[in-house]
């Protein structure tokens, strides 16, 4: 069975991307094949807070859920993202992901260390990074995963916060999103639950 992941990898692509390579310190080790758990806001609040003394020039934190409708793409494709990111003001980059896609009754899930965080528009999210663990053969570890987050202030008021599926490809391809403003161009698709915010 294919899963969606690759095709749509290649139609998000877009860009030039520079960013820090450090990992994030406090992420767990993780072994090919075996994806660490999901990231939680209490994860997420222990590293800001631990970042607090550091400067936070970039912040963004979602523990989401998201479909995109069968009609798109054949079947309903099911979305789990769990994630953190930060930009200090020295330029370091850090943070943790973990998705999971559901497609016609299979599940693909990856693990990563963020190396690439940029905001556009105040409340957009450009993250990426690469991959420690695979349950998929076709994405390897070591393969760079990417994505856009929308913060739409819907934990006040206005429409729905939205996120896009994740791009794969190699770190070139990585940093060159990051980097680009482009607004996205497949999806995004809307978070039915999980906080997501951005600043």
């Amino acid at each position: 069975m294919r899963r969606v992941l690759g095709w749509v990898g290649a139609v998000v692509l877009c860009g030039v991307m520079a960013c820090a390579e450090k990992a994030d310190p406090t992420a767990p080790a993780e072994s090919p094949g075996v994806p660490s758990e999901p990231v939680t806001i209490a994860e997420a609040d222990q590293a800001k807070a631990n970042l607090s003394g550091f400067g936070i020039a970039a912040w963004a934190v979602g523990v989401i859920q998201y479909t995109v409708p069968p009609e798109v793409l054949g079947d309903e494709v099911g979305n789990e993202l769990s994630f953190y990111a930060y930009r200090l003001g020295n330029g370091s980059v850090g943070g943790r992901y973990h998705y999971e896609q559901t497609y016609m009754g299979e599940v693909f899930v990856f693990s990563g260390d963020v190396s690439c965080v940029e905001i556009y528009d105040e409340s957009r999210a450009k993250i990426g990074g690469p991959i420690t663990a695979s349950n998929d053969a076709t994405i390897p570890v070591g393969t760079y995963g990417w994505w856009q987050s929308l913060d739409n202030g819907s934990v006040h008021a206005g429409p729905p916060d939205q996120n896009t599926l994740l791009g794969f490809g190699d770190e070139a391809a990585n940093q060159a999103f990051c980097d680009s403003p482009n607004p996205p161009r497949f999806g995004p698709w809307t978070v039915t639950k999980g906080p997501l915010l951005v600043h």
